[in-house]
């Protein structure tokens, strides 16, 4: 996922749902996921993407592919 924001991201899930219903439903809980991840990530480190802390809780190292299995269908 590109660094967006993240009411630009609620917005597209609320897009897709809203004008592809259940077609749509993937890749809104797709985007969904990917963006509770992001936060639960920024909360453990305790800083947004790009900021630099002295709190040295960890730090960002990319993105990796992955999918999962769900009865959407595979995410």
């Amino acid at each position: 996922m590109t660094c967006r924001d993240k009411d630009s991201i609620l917005n597209e899930i609320l897009e897709l749902v809203t004008e592809d219903g259940l077609n749509g439903m993937a890749e809104a809980v797709r985007l969904l996921i990917n963006l509770a991840m992001e936060i639960e990530r920024d909360n453990h480190l305790g800083v947004l993407p790009y900021e630099r802390s002295d709190k040295g809780k960890g730090w960002r190292n990319g993105y990796k592919s992955k999918s999962m299995k769900t009865r959407l269908g595979k995410l």
